[in-house]
């Protein structure tokens, strides 16, 4: 569980991106971004750049489309157990006792999270707000995240009546 750990993207998702932003520098003649938006952590950096890199070698348009940072973009925060693999969360390795990571934070009445971290709802708030603003501001966007992250949003959006066209989820 890497949430809110700085980790570096690895080879195979800096392809991928690649893959991904060649993809979309086709679409450049009919759909041409004007903002991409990530999350500050470098592995969604390292994606975004890839995804320049990619799109450029398609089409070459993509070098002045700005590329903004935003923390609320963020993997959700799973507090103690960031930097535990699954199978050492649920077999009790971190603080003594498994930490059902999907009842992690359901806790309606905002009480403390087992372990620290993120309620979905928390995740959704922070992440909700974030798309308003660009929806606001912006009519194309490219939204560079995690795959916690947008699935959240994903869902959100889809029940405020949003549409989110262009999700990559890439950070391997």
């Amino acid at each position: 569980m890497q949430g809110h750990l700085d980790s570096p993207l690895t080879a195979e998702g800096v392809a991928v991106a690649s893959v991904a932003g060649r993809r979309l520098g086709r679409l450049a003649r009919t759909w041409r971004p004007d903002v991409v938006v990530s999350s500050d952590l470098g592995r969604t950096q390292a994606t975004a750049t890839a995804l320049y890199a990619g799109a450029a070698e398609a089409c070459g348009t993509w070098r002045d489309v700005p590329l903004k940072l935003d923390a609320r973009l963020r993997e959700r925060c799973f507090g103690d157990a960031q930097g535990y693999t699954r199978g050492e969360i649920l077999a009790g390795k971190v603080g003594g006792a498994p930490i059902d990571l999907d009842q992690m934070g359901t806790d309606a009445r905002g009480a403390s999270v087992r372990g620290g971290g993120e309620t979905i709802e928390q995740v959704a708030e922070r992440t909700m707000q974030c798309l308003n603003e660009i929806a606001g501001q912006y009519r194309r966007v490219v939204i560079v995240s995690h795959g916690g992250a947008i699935k959240v949003m994903t869902r959100y959006a889809w029940l405020q009546g949003h549409c989110l066209c262009v999700c990559v989820s890439v950070c391997l």
